[in-house]
């Protein structure tokens, strides 16, 4: 456990960097060290897992931005790829519109990732907009709130003028259709366990959740037996 948090703790400082560079893109509004990363318990081959919170209408424009800088950078984590040591994953882009997870998404294996995000880059706020809109969490983790208050972020700014008129534009020429209608058509011989929907993409290369909750189901049976 020492070993793996000192290696994190060399890819938080590299993933952090990266962050800050790619922040830059107008409808980033939110970024966010998540996964295994987030709680210090990543090996040296693993990959680099990010949360982002984009603008409304503006997701798939968002993905495909920001692949197009992580490849530049050498730091895009291909699906297929083998090696993916300090690669960065995009695994979770929601719309600030869809902060709030519904009712069906609302169980112990969400509420621990939302918990143990760790916030990088945050614009307005929106960070403590997105977990003013899951306080349901506390219903699985209630001291996880202290952990969520003592969070520093690394890099926070408000949006300026030049940039709100970027996002408009964006919006008016409807630039989110043509970015989304690319990607699936590249992507769509690959989904398998993937969420995809407007404002909400959701990307995992193995279905944690499903076995993760059927654990923690099955502990919590051997303690109702044991009683």
């Amino acid at each position: 456990r020492l070993r793996r948090s000192k290696i994190s703790n060399f890819k938080i400082k590299k993933l952090q960097n990266i962050i800050f560079k790619i922040s830059l893109v107008p409808s980033v509004s939110f970024m966010g060290i998540s996964g295994a990363l987030s709680m210090k318990n990543c090996d040296i081959a693993d990959d680099m897992d990010i949360f982002i919170i984009a603008k409304q209408n503006l997701v798939w424009f968002t993905r495909l931005i920001l692949v197009i800088l992580l490849i530049f950078m050498k730091a895009y984590r291909n699906k297929n790829a083998k090696d993916v040591k300090n690669k960065v994953c995009l695994n979770f882009i929601i719309g600030d519109n869809t902060l709030g997870f519904s009712k069906n998404k609302q169980n112990m294996y969400i509420a621990h990732e939302i918990a143990q995000l760790v916030p990088v880059f945050d614009k307005n706020n929106t960070y403590k907009d997105f977990i003013n809109s899951n306080k349901w969490i506390l219903q699985f983790l209630p001291n996880s709130l202290e952990r969520i208050n003592n969070y520093k972020i690394r890099f926070t700014k408000k949006e300026n003028p030049i940039e709100r008129m970027i996002i408009k534009i964006l919006l008016f020429i409807k630039v989110e259709k043509i970015a989304k209608y690319f990607q699936i058509i590249y992507m769509k011989n690959d989904i398998t366990k993937e969420e995809i929907k407007d404002n909400f993409l959701a990307f995992h290369p193995f279905d944690y959740k499903r076995k993760v909750l059927s654990l923690y189901s099955d502990k919590l049976n051997n303690i109702n037996h044991l009683k």
